[in-house]
């Protein structure tokens, strides 16, 4: 206790080169701290985004085979197989291979068809929440008097809705027999709603009411029966403004001419399905209708684990970014044992009159090491207090609030002790080794 009052004291008596002492210690702690909070908001943001978009989908899709290469006699030229790994396979990695340079357009025969789909759902019966289909139908300026926007025309499915986790404000959702008997109907987002029908435009008052885009080279007049809730993030909406008007995916296909199969295909998987074996599951399905396609095979990816490597790489990022921010707490152990090297100076009269009054050696290390771990502690916690303080309103900003976690805070306090200790061991060292005679002597 003696020691932190002496260390104290001497900070008081000198106190704008004990604040300036402290600052690279604030700052470099600040920093880290700060770093990490808002990659942990980035972090939230992500898996937010993914969740709201099925965290636990599972994309099914064509991928081009590898194409056979003839040599001079026309044999064909052995190519290694992939090997992926256990973790790529989790991914969905080698259940289909192929290059870009070899991708060719698939033919209608390719497609993943609607009969496989069908039978997928009913053996699968109970496992699969819901299996999404979508087609992008185009794009199409709508004018309503003074009102103009554009309008985002995509087919879908009922279970584009349930994989997407769209939110009804009004009206109903797309039902199957909208598709079955190819309705003119849509559903429009309350975005395109206030866009087309004006600022003040009451979502409910509007069901029923007709809009007229062109689909394909027909002007369509397509019966609002559903507003959904334009999502936060962004989603469904574009940079130039448009705004997705989803209709049934059978009359689009029947407007634009469109071959009745998919290149790809998104599937939900029940909560309470183990997501690694019902990928695996779902790749050998599907892969067994194309044994005998030469040109293509299929390719199953979990968003799951694209999630995982997402915040993998993100911890890496903060990792190197917060480790680029500590190198200004070595600049701050510099300055602390630089200014403890000053102040052994200035006080070695006072470091002879304690050890002629009988103070140990150890005694006056341990003075001038307390003091060093005094200066960094202090800096230490206003450095905890900026970096909070940073990174709250920067998380903040960004719509997804993150506090700093406890451990970052013991770890970056710790830290600066150490530095303390570290720094401040070599000027205590030095001023334990004066000789009193000439300590008291000094002038």
């Amino acid at each position: 206790m003696e020691n932190i009052r002496l260390a104290l004291n001497s900070l008081k008596a000198n106190k704008m080169r004990s604040i300036l002492t402290m600052l690279g210690i604030i700052i470099g702690i600040g920093s880290v701290i700060a770093i990490v909070t808002l990659g942990d908001s980035l972090s939230n943001n992500v898996n937010k985004q993914f969740a709201d978009f099925g965290g636990k989908n599972v994309s099914v899709g064509l991928q081009a085979k590898p194409q056979v290469q003839l040599d001079a006699e026309g044999n064909p030229i052995e190519t290694p197989t992939p090997n992926p790994s256990e973790e790529e396979m989790d991914m969905g990695y080698g259940i289909g291979y192929g290059d870009m340079a070899d991708y060719k357009e698939p033919s209608e025969s390719d497609l993943i068809t609607p009969e496989m789909i069908e039978a997928y759902e009913k053996k699968f019966k109970g496992a699969v929440q819901a299996v999404s289909l979508s087609e992008d139908i185009g794009t199409d300026s709508l004018t309503n008097g003074h009102n103009k926007t554009s309008a985002h025309l995509l087919g879908i499915n009922t279970g584009y809705i349930v994989t997407n986790k769209l939110e009804l404000i009004t009206g109903r959702w797309l039902r199957k027999n909208d598709l079955t008997e190819i309705r003119k109907v849509a559903l429009v987002s309350e975005k395109f709603i206030t866009a087309y029908f004006g600022r003040d435009a009451q979502p409910e008052k509007h069901i029923g009411d007709t809009i007229t885009p062109v689909i394909g080279s027909t002007t369509t007049p397509l019966t609002i029966v559903g507003i959904y809730k334009t999502p936060q993030n962004g989603g469904y909406t574009f940079e130039n403004g448009s705004s997705d008007v989803f209709i049934p995916i059978t009359l689009g296909r029947q407007l634009t001419g469109r071959a009745d199969g998919y290149s790809h295909i998104t599937i939900a998987p029940a909560d309470e399905v183990d997501a690694k074996q019902f990928m695996q599951q779902t790749g050998a399905f599907f892969k067994s209708y194309y044994m005998q396609n030469k040109d293509f095979d299929i390719q199953v990816v979990s968003n799951e684990r694209y999630l995982k490597s997402m915040n993998e790489t993100m911890d890496k990022v903060k990792l190197i970014i917060g480790a680029i921010a500590a190198i200004s707490l070595l600049v701050g152990g510099i300055g602390v044992m630089n200014i403890m090297m000053v102040s052994v100076t200035e006080r070695t009269r006072e470091i002879g009159v304690r050890m002629a009054l009988g103070a140990k050696q150890r005694t006056i290390m341990m003075q001038f090491v307390t003091e060093a771990a005094v200066i960094c502690v202090i800096g230490g916690i206003l450095g905890v207090l900026l970096g909070i303080g940073i990174g709250s309103t920067a998380a903040q900003l960004t719509g997804f609030p993150a506090f700093p976690s406890l451990t970052a805070i013991i770890v970056a306090v710790s830290f600066s002790m150490a530095i303390g200790v570290f720094f401040g061991w070599y000027p205590a060292k030095k001023a334990a080794n004066l000789d009193p005679i000439d300590a008291l002597r000094y002038e």
